[in-house]
């Protein structure tokens, strides 16, 4: 880990990232990234949001204990971030689960009107938009209550349940937080863990350990351990407006557009239909890049995902020595192995350069 970041400070040479996003909890997707923060920075932060029982779920599962300091992330991960991190990112975005339509095609015109030596105008569609039109939904309550407790509220936006993170005629970026993830049948475990909320968020670390250990044995009665944790945010990135790719062996067709998969869910027809139902067609088909979700996993892949998509290039990013997983799965490697697959890992470092033009 270290090696690779040392690497990438070097490449950027200096400069702060625009945006790093975090697309769920998992140990193996968060480790590194206080450091990263403290060594490069970011600009802005993003990852989902998801309200304090589900997080608290998500550290259990991870087989944390109430000692560890890392479930300091789980209990209040921007809190947690500011603490370890403070001066590495000048704002964390959370993004809620996109019920409901996604964001609608952007208008390519104009020409875009910035210093491509400056920092880019990355603008993000948040939180002014969603006291009037989400006020009443559960998250929302939650997100207030939380908000009105974080010691440095300034530095948090939530992203409207449509928006997008956006540079005015040239890209943007459209996270996915799938609905389809939030655990089911767990309304008493939601309801002691809001019973422990100020002890959990506002009170020593010793009354916080104590109240996570309680609900330790809550969450084992609850959440059988079939029932796992999806939670992971899906990220498109494309041009707005008609561009093309320099790259000589991508066809014409290819904009440059990438999709990023994180350890997202798409076992099945009917969660790939509602992601695509979110980006809208034009986002969704045939990406010029594609991470392949969980590593190149079986359990979140069908046969036949890959004719749909028709990715230039399919991603994995992924650790084959480690035979406990066995990651990438062949059948999900053999679906893609049309449309050009690359292997990222310790060993194998891959970056992709290319420039757009205007059509």
């Amino acid at each position: 880990m270290r090696n690779a970041l040392g690497k990438f400070q070097s490449r950027v040479d200096g400069r702060r990232l625009d945006l790093v996003v975090i697309s769920h909890f998992d140990a193996d997707h968060i480790s590194g990234m206080v450091k990263l923060l403290n060594d490069v920075g970011t600009r802005t932060l993003m990852l989902p949001w998801a309200p304090l029982w589900h997080r608290l779920a998500i550290g259990y599962a991870q087989g944390l204990e109430p000692d560890d300091p890392e479930f300091a992330f789980y209990t209040d991960p921007a809190q947690y971030l500011v603490d370890q991190a403070g001066d590495g990112f000048n704002q964390i975005v959370f993004v809620p689960f996109s019920d409901g339509d996604g964001p609608a095609d952007p208008d390519g015109g104009g020409e875009p009107d910035f210093d491509p030596d400056g920092d880019l105008p990355l603008k993000i569609e948040a939180e002014a938009e969603i006291r009037q039109e989400k006020g009443d939904q559960d998250w929302m309550a939650e997100w207030m209550s939380y908000l009105s407790g974080a010691r440095h509220h300034y530095q948090m936006l939530m992203m409207h349940p449509r928006g997008t993170a956006f540079i005015p005629s040239l890209w943007e970026f459209v996270p996915y937080n799938d609905p389809t993830t939030r655990p089911q049948n767990v309304a008493r475990f939601v309801e002691r863990v809001n019973d422990l909320r100020d002890a959990l968020l506002n009170s020593s670390d010793n009354d916080r350990k104590d109240a996570l250990r309680e609900l330790k044995d809550h969450y084992v009665r609850t959440f059988p351990k079939s029932q796992l944790n999806d939670l992971s945010l899906f990220l498109y990135g494309g041009p707005i407006g008609h561009w093309r790719t320099n790259w000589p062996w991508f066809e014409e067709k290819f904009d440059g557009s990438v999709i990023y998969t994180g350890d997202g869910n798409l076992s099945t027809d009917h969660q790939w239909q509602s992601l695509v139902g979110y980006l809208g067609h034009k986002r969704s088909f045939q990406p010029t890049v594609f991470q392949v979700p969980h590593h190149g996993s079986k359990n979140n892949w069908f046969t036949g995902l890959a004719s749909m998509i028709e990715p230039g290039l399919s991603i994995f990013s992924s650790d084959p020595g480690h035979r406990s997983f066995g990651h990438p799965h062949a059948d999900v490697l053999r679906d893609l192995w049309p449309f050009r697959p690359v292997q990222v890992d310790k060993v194998n470092h891959y970056w992709a350069h290319f420039e757009l033009h205007r059509d």
